[in-house]
């Protein structure tokens, strides 16, 4: 370096001397003053080397008095540019790097510590001694040491109360051996000895060989929410004196790299250590951040986000690069942001120095989480205003619980004061000590619950009337000791000097190692039950005698049916059963109920007992031996003078011979009605078809009457006539075999018959029949006959089997509008012949199945297609007299296959027909 200011120096004349400045003359004087004496320097250092770095700074001193570093440093800077020299160029290259790194880690310092001494949460460092490193002031208003009483001192002994010490050592032995961070919520003492809360983060600092050097921690005070005002203004505050500090150490360690210039490679080397330690340390306080579970959040003075921790994607679900630079307000619930916006107002007009307050903020998927809002305003070293920054709490959790609390506490309040008694807790010692005890006390003892709490006055045990004292304890103790609730009668002396009886029940309440914690329970006032019991025993002899004359059932139960309280021997005799077995089993009063009948009667007496309303009831029952009686109940509840009711009364009569009296009654007037309707239906459904042939007759007569005709006109007309008439005659025969079944007259005429050859005539006729009608434009059928079997000989009535056959075949036809081929078959199989009519047609609807047989039954999806609903009837009719079997088969829009089944019943010579 000496070398260096004995070359520089010649160099800086000569420079000087070629590029002439504007400098005062005063000034050039000096400066060459200055060069002739700091290169005398430089040579008498040169042959003084003992004084070479006092030479050294005598003559950098010299320079820098003068014109000061900055411009010493240009001047040499041109020189070394005018007079290049390897070494020289190196050297000063090199310190500009230093000066560029030097002004980075200032500025990353500066960061870095701008946000550890603004954020709300206390910052810890500690070696692996658990010892205190740094110690930011969140720290020092939480725990109430300052920094120079906690740097050095071990955590045990500064905030860990005794008990805590156990865990703290499991929790530090982890950190320790790199087992990840962890997050707790931990008891403290502060440095007054109060007691707090703390929610801890903890990460494990690492060097670049992977060693632990020491324990980072983050602390948020959520006991004294109240003081972060002053943490945060104190935290402020002595961010700033730290940063100014900070700020001149940087300046100082300038003037000493330049004033020490001889050791400026030794610095570079060094100030890299420092940049890399830095950035290790950096590094380390953001993985303490970026782990936090809190947002930890900054804005600029436009209110838009400036910084946010990976805790804001989890809570909202929002990506942080999407949400930088946007509005604060975009992500606040609309209904609060009015009231966001409003808590804002009085911290950014410096008012409050920090704002606390409750919002919702949405999240991405359509939904909300409650956010804690912790801020306050953030500003340069020169005390512009730079924005907002501060922390955001999850405490969505918080507000599902406190407003299930609100509701359960409601519930509770509620429940206490409409309970008709005193709900007390109370210790199990000798006075029973009264924790708990409800204002309806004051009702039944003339005292006031205030008077029990804690024995203030009185013990609730003092109410006792003193000949009942031992009894009530020693049933209690007992009940106790068995784990059983105990039920206690017994006289208090209310306020006034009077007795009352009361009604306990309650129970012990036991932790989950079986010790006794308190007892539970409820006292209720019975004296008014007590006086009229008296009254009741001398009325219920008169009811018994009463009841006991009579020949309907009186009944008393308690409201729930639950107990049968009283029962008349009427009972014995109606339901065929003793009353001991009903008082020992209330419920076979149920039991005994048909089971038809059983729910209809149980589901309305308990809606009347739910209505407390009168009920009245008929119903089926029973008997041991079978047999089946019907009774007429009627009940209502008994109600007490406070409205209560106490008792269910009512009377049973059996109504037997009644209901049988009302049943022929009711068959009578059914039958009765059923042959009006069917009087009516037939005189509809018989004047409609005979009214259509008698009107194909009057007009085919009218027209043979006034027009001429050739023959096979007249002929065509008169089979018109003929056609009518045969209608008319079906029709009338039909209905003479209704009436005559009706009236049970239709006789039954077998003769022996040839199945085979019955049927084959009867084809033919229907045949015949549709080929004189068919037209070119009429529906095209096809009528087939088949028969199987070897024996085709019957016994069977031949008029009666052709009105079956007839019937069958003619709707076939009939209900087949659009033709088709109507297929019928014999079958003749043991002593059995099967007669099979299978169409096309429309089809019957199954809902119209069940009722085909009925007299004027018609489906609903006949329409137009005419009809009198007797066809199957009398086919019915017929089938039985024979006794055989019809079944049908049919799906709408496909066909109807009609089977008849029917007995041969061939007992004569089969000779004559061979």
């Amino acid at each position: 370096m000496i070398a260096l200011f004995y070359l520089s120096v010649p160099l800086l004349l000569v420079y000087f001397l070629q590029h002439p400045t504007n400098l005062p003359i005063q000034k050039s004087f000096w400066l060459l003053y200055t060069f002739v004496i700091t290169y005398l320097l430089v040579v008498w250092t040169l042959w003084h080397s003992e004084d070479w770095l006092d030479g050294l700074v005598k003559t950098t001193s010299l320079g820098i008095f003068f014109y000061g570093a900055e411009i010493v440093i240009q001047w040499i800077s041109k020189v070394v540019e005018t007079y290049p020299s390897t070494s020289l160029q190196a050297v000063f290259t090199q310190a500009a790097a230093l000066k560029t790194q030097e002004h980075q880690q200032q500025e990353s310092a500066q960061r870095l510590s701008l946000l550890v001494k603004q954020t709300p949460l206390a910052v810890i460092e500690w070696t692996t001694d658990f010892e205190v490193v740094d110690w930011n002031p969140a720290a020092e208003k939480i725990f109430g040491y300052d920094k120079r009483e906690a740097l050095g001192r071990n955590g045990v002994e500064l905030i860990v109360p005794e008990s805590a010490g156990e865990q703290v050592n499991l929790v530090w032995r982890q950190l320790l051996q790199q087992q990840g961070g962890t997050r707790s919520t931990n008891e403290n003492v502060t440095k007054e000895g109060h007691k707090i809360y703390c929610e801890w983060y903890n990460t494990p600092l690492v060097n670049a060989k992977g060693e632990v050097i020491g324990v980072a921690s983050l602390v948020q005070d959520i006991s004294e929410r109240k003081f972060a005002e002053e943490a945060l203004q104190q935290a402020k505050n002595e961010l700033e004196i730290r940063v100014e500090a900070r700020t001149q150490e940087l300046k100082q360690a300038l003037a000493e790299l330049q004033n020490v210039i001889t050791q400026l490679q030794g610095e570079i080397d060094q100030r890299q250590q420092v940049e890399a330690a830095l950035r290790e340390r950096e590094e380390q306080y953001r993985s303490v951040v970026d782990n936090v579970k809190e947002v930890i959040f900054q804005t600029d003075a436009n209110g838009l986000w400036t910084f946010l921790n990976p805790a804001w994607s989890e809570i909202t679900g929002f990506a942080i690069a999407e949400t930088l630079g946007t509005p604060l307000l975009d992500y606040v619930h609309p209904n609060d942001r009015q009231r966001h916006w409003e808590q804002f107002q009085p911290l950014i007009g410096g008012k409050k120095e920090y704002c606390s307050h409750e919002v919702r903020y949405i999240t991405q998927n359509g939904g909300y989480r409650w956010i804690e809002v912790l801020a306050q305003l953030t500003f340069d070293a020169d005390g512009t205003f730079r924005g907002t920054s501060g922390t955001l709490k999850d405490i969505t959790q918080r507000h599902l619980s406190e407003a299930a609390l609100r509701k359960s506490e409601e519930r509770f309040r509620s429940l206490v004061a409409n309970i008709p008694g005193v709900v007390y807790r109370c210790a199990y010692d000798a006075d029973r000590t009264i924790e708990f005890i409800s204002d309806a006390i004051a009702e039944i003892s003339g005292y006031p619950a205030a008077d029990f709490i804690h024995n203030h006055i009185r013990t609730a045990a003092s109410l006792i009337a003193p000949q009942d004292i031992a009894r009530v304890q020693q049933t209690l103790s007992e009940c106790v000791a068995q784990r059983q609730p105990y039920v206690l009668e017994y006289p208090i002396v209310t306020s006034n000097g009077t007795l009352r009886w009361v009604y306990e029940k309650g129970q012990g309440v036991f932790s989950e190692e079986g010790s006794l914690l308190w007892l539970d329970g409820a006292i209720f006032d019975i004296t008014d039950y007590k006086q009229t019991q008296e009254n009741l025993r001398y009325s219920e002899e008169q009811f018994r005698q009463l009841t006991e004359n009579i020949r309907e059932v009186f009944f008393l139960t308690t409201p729930n049916l639950q107990e049968i309280l009283y029962i008349s021997p009427a009972y014995e005799q109606v339901w065929g059963r003793t009353r001991q077995s009903l008082y020992q089993q209330p419920s076979s009063w149920m039991d005994s109920i048909h089971p038809q009948d059983r729910d209809r009667v149980a589901g309305n007496c308990l809606r009347s007992l739910q209505k407390q309303q009168d009920f009245e009831q008929e119903y089926r029952i029973v008997r041991p031996d079978c047999s089946v009686r019907w009774v007429s109940v009627r009940g209502c509840l008994v109600f007490n003078e406070v409205g209560v009711a106490t008792r269910l009364a009512g009377i049973a009569e059996d109504i037997t011979e009644r209901k049988r009296a009302e049943a022929e009654i009711l068959n009578a007037l059914a039958k009765e009605k059923e042959l009006g309707d069917l009087k009516s239906r037939f005189v509809s459904i018989t004047s409609h078809e005979f009214r259509t042939p008698l009107t194909t007759i009057m007009s085919t007569a009218e027209l043979l009457e006034y027009y001429d005709w050739t023959k096979e006109e007249e002929l065509e007309q008169l089979h018109l006539i003929q056609e009518a008439v045969k209608q008319m005659l079906q029709l009338l025969e039909d209905v003479l075999c209704i009436g005559t079944a009706e009236a049970g007259q239709l006789q039954l005429n077998p003769e022996p018959l040839a199945l085979n050859e019955f049927c084959r005539e009867l084809v033919a006729q229907f045949q015949h029949r549709m080929s004189l009608k068919s037209t070119p434009a009429s529906p095209q059928y096809t009528l087939t006959f088949v028969s199987r079997g070897q024996r085709f000989l019957a016994c069977m009535d031949k008029r009666l089997l052709r009105q079956v056959l007839n019937n069958l075949l003619a709707n076939a036809i009939k209900y087949s509008p659009n033709g088709g081929t109507v297929r019928f078959e014999l079958i003749c199989q043991n002593d059995r012949a099967i007669f099979q009519i299978q169409d096309q047609g429309i089809g019957i609807p199954k809902e119209d199945q069940p009722r085909l047989f009925e007299f004027f039954h018609r489906a609903k999806n006949v329409g137009a297609i005419t009809g009198t609903g007797l066809g199957l009837a009398i086919v019915k009719q017929c089938v039985d007299l024979h006794g055989g079997d019809i079944t049908v088969k049919s799906e709408v829009g496909v066909g109807t296959l009609f089977t008849v089944t029917l007995p041969l019943k061939n007992h004569f010579s089969i000779a004559p027909y061979v």
